[in-house]
């Protein structure tokens, strides 16, 4: 009997898992599919408990780190993760930023040694597809683009590895989106709004994800990460329209060991 395929997330901050995969997690818990989290970093230079940015010199990145954890194990357990793994990498910050040019940062890492740190929780679970970001890291994040080269390069040290996927948006998906808020007067996130992802083109998504029905719990998830504030617009959609514009998730594969195995 061909044992059953765990789907493992590759995400680099809490509430990545919520944002961008929550509806495939949510979808799949329910269908019986073990869902596994790995979180490279501890978010520590998100907002902190007194609502203070990481360039505010009194920021507190230790206390923000205890904070994130607490409420990704809440979130997690909203979208029906099985188990949960936090690798405590440090936060880098946004591009340009002085944090991700520091010794600890997680973009200052060695990717062979992250990739064999996620390859060994990859053969744990034995046969796995693996889902992440594209290289871009969707907006060009420094941690997003470590965690998505670390995971290409872990799917290719542990033959468990099926398959790797990115998430992605198109630009369907924003004229979508930015359409139906302006019927209802709402208002979008910035980076939604004008467009500071990169878009892939429809014609590359691989697999789509319709599953509206769903929103209301991913959206929830995302609220689990209260502290957070720059998530509150989100937080407060309507939930009508949180679901056009987050009910569905788009795919593209990167990898696939069958293709893999029978290429010249």
């Amino acid at each position: 009997m061909t044992p059953a395929l765990a789907t493992v997330y590759l995400h680099a901050h809490p509430d990545d898992e919520s944002l961008f995969t929550g509806l495939r997690t949510v979808l799949e818990a329910h269908q019986g599919t073990r869902q596994v989290l790995v979180t490279m970093t501890d978010g520590s230079l998100g907002i902190d408990p007194d609502g203070r940015s990481a360039d505010d010199p009194r920021h507190d990145r230790a206390a923000t780190a205890r904070v994130r954890s607490d409420e990704l194990a809440v979130a997690a357990k909203l979208l029906g993760f099985d188990r949960v793994v936090e690798l405590g990498f440090h936060d880098s910050g946004m591009a340009g930023w002085a944090s991700a040019e520091e010794h600890d940062a997680f973009a200052q890492q060695d990717l062979e040694g992250v990739a064999e740190r996620v390859a060994t929780i990859l053969r744990q679970e034995g046969p796995c597809r693996v889902v992440t970001y594209d290289r871009t890291g969707f907006y060009g994040h420094p941690d997003h683009v470590a965690t998505a080269l670390a995971g290409l390069r872990a799917a290719r040290l542990a033959t468990e590895v099926v398959s790797v996927e990115a998430v992605v948006m198109t630009e369907s998906d924003v004229d979508r989106a930015v359409a139906r808020a302006r019927e209802v007067g709402e208002l979008l996130p910035e980076w939604l709004g004008a467009r500071l992802i990169t878009l892939t083109p429809d014609v590359e998504v691989t697999s789509v994800l319709e599953a509206p029905e769903l929103a209301r719990t991913k959206q929830a998830a995302l609220a689990a990460h209260r502290s957070q504030i720059d998530n509150q617009v989100l937080i407060d959609l309507d939930p009508e329209l949180f679901a056009v514009v987050f009910g569905h998730e788009r795919y593209v594969t990167l990898f696939d060991a069958a293709e893999a195995a029978s290429a010249p």
